[in-house]
């Protein structure tokens, strides 16, 4: 199961199955239950006593802590009951100009309907005015580690990843670009025995321009794991971001779950200062070409990870992975269709439609078909060679 250490920046709103993870249900300063929330501070965070009211919320246990702020477990009493997932912001992220612009995000998180997206059931503010979002609780694991101890083979996991992206161009479409995407923020869990992703933490998430992909995102900090961001998401242009940006956070994803290869293996690679993260990402693709000279060592480990990867795979992620967002996948859509070709075994688009190519795909979808049909010809050529004979 998840690590819920980190639960504030990573998977906020999982519910923990794992035994030896709990709060122990004390109240806080002599909180009565029901009394209201109150701001405490050993270091001036803001804090929800266990026990205390926040409107329809009873709070219950704490259920992570992370750098944006903590997660609770919650009762809601009305006008429905059942367990919610509460997030507080923390100080920093309280001020006024952060307050207004929550005010505005969270009328557009609440917009988002998709299977594949935790729901956001209400937002508002405490009165010690740190605004708190009440969101679904999600169960599940991190998609890398669903897919690893339940042995999904490769077709499984283009599948389910597809699904994924199919969350994330919802959430596009509604002009919200995560930032923070990873398989932290992705959950699976079986759902009638079918594996079923939820993304979840929006909390950094930024809103885009109405019919513009780009956002100005001056006011907002910059955020998410370095290990995920996109050259412009790290670098420079992070006040100018757009959905291209998630894409490539996807791409890294998928470079994941294709080798089995955790990020953590990537960064330490990284950070030995011999490459950045991108350009390791990128040779390791290319180790397995002609032309992979070009560029330099790439470790073993990521070099025995890519080699039984198929062309197409490769390019699909080279696409999603490019460091100049202009040449990337134009959204998350265009990347799950590209999956979705190379699973139906028909032509992708980051690969030239080549007259060659179109005919190897086509005899792959038809194999049986052509195959048949050669041993017709074949019974039928015997057939009248035995006849001549007789």
């Amino acid at each position: 199961m998840h690590n819920f250490e980190d639960a504030a920046d990573d998977a906020t709103l999982v519910e923990p199955s794992t035994p030896g993870i709990e709060v122990q249900p004390t109240l806080e300063n002599g909180a009565r239950f029901g009394a209201r929330p109150r701001n405490q501070s050993a270091g001036g965070e803001a804090t929800l006593a266990l026990g205390s009211r926040l409107g329809p919320y009873v709070i219950r246990r704490v259920l992570g802590q992370g750098g944006m702020g903590c997660v609770y477990l919650a009762d809601q009493l009305q006008p429905v009951q059942r367990e919610v997932a509460i997030k507080l912001i923390r100080d920093p992220f309280a001020s006024p100009l952060a307050h207004a612009y929550f005010d505005v995000e969270r009328q557009v998180l609440a917009q988002m309907q998709h299977p594949a997206i935790a729901q956001v059931f209400d937002a508002g503010t405490t009165e010690g005015g740190h605004p708190y979002l009440a969101m679904e609780v999600v169960e599940g694991c991190p998609i890398t580690e669903f897919c690893t101890q339940n042995a999904l083979g490769r077709t499984q996991r283009l599948a389910l990843f597809a699904r994924v992206c199919r969350g994330v161009q919802h959430a596009h479409q509604k002009d919200i670009i995560h930032r923070d995407l990873k398989p932290g923020n992705v959950l699976v869990r079986h759902i009638d025995g079918e594996a079923m992703p939820k993304i979840i933490d929006f909390g950094i998430a930024v809103a885009s321009e109405a019919k513009d992909t780009h956002v100005r995102a001056g006011n907002v900090d910059r955020a998410g794991t370095a290990i995920y961001m996109s050259p412009e998401q790290a670098g420079h242009h992070y006040r100018d971001l757009d959905t291209r940006s998630d894409v490539y956070s996807l791409g890294v994803m998928l470079f994941e779950l294709l080798t089995d290869t955790d990020a953590a293996t990537l960064s330490s690679f990284g950070d030995s200062g011999r490459r950045d993260t991108h350009a390791t990402l990128v040779a390791a693709i290319d180790s397995t070409n002609d032309d992979r000279a070009q560029n330099g060592p790439v470790p073993d480990v990521l070099t025995k990870a890519v080699r039984g990867l198929p062309v197409e795979l490769r390019a699909i992620l080279r696409k999603a992975l490019a460091a100049d967002r202009e040449d990337r996948y134009d959204s998350a859509a265009a990347l799950a269709d590209d999956l979705e070709l190379y699973a139906n075994k028909r032509p992708i688009k980051a690969l030239p439609a080549t007259h060659l190519y179109r005919t190897r795909t086509f005899i792959a979808r038809h194999r049986l078909g052509i195959a048949a049909r050669r041993a017709t010809r074949e019974a039928a050529r015997l057939s009248s060679s035995a006849r001549q004979r007789n």
